[in-house]
């Protein structure tokens, strides 16, 4: 019995510890991918950054001939979900990330200000 509890107890703590893992380690990085723009498709880069516990840095950087995007933002990790917001003194630009293994899709919400009437921030990455 009391080897039961103790098997139990260490496959809990490695259950935890790989969810710690997994938020620290794969969720870090650079996602390259595209943004949707007045001309098509446009190459944008993704980077996130675990700053403590469940909160998140993220940059993301558009360009094309005919505009050029980027947000600084922070937010917080739920479900799989970064709700990001970067502002300024009159506006608020919030970005959401959605969390699929490797890929990452972006929807924005006030951004105009951010990149202009020809870019968006909404669009899919990859690791």
């Amino acid at each position: 019995m009391k080897t039961e509890y103790i098997f139990l107890s260490l496959l809990l703590i490695s259950v935890v510890l790989s969810a710690c893992n997994w938020f620290e380690n794969d969720i870090s990085g650079i996602y390259k991918g595209t943004v949707v723009t007045g001309y098509g498709d446009r190459a944008a880069t993704l980077e996130l950054e675990k700053l403590q516990k469940k909160e998140v840095s993220v940059y993301l950087f558009v360009t094309t001939p005919y505009c050029v995007g980027e947000f600084r933002g922070k937010g917080l990790l739920k479900d799989k979900v970064i709700t990001a917001t970067d502002r300024d003194e009159d506006n608020i630009c919030t970005v959401t990330l959605t969390l699929n293994g490797k890929k990452i899709q972006t929807a924005e919400q006030n951004c105009m200000y951010w990149h202009g009437f020809q870019c968006s921030f909404e669009g899919k990455f990859s690791k």
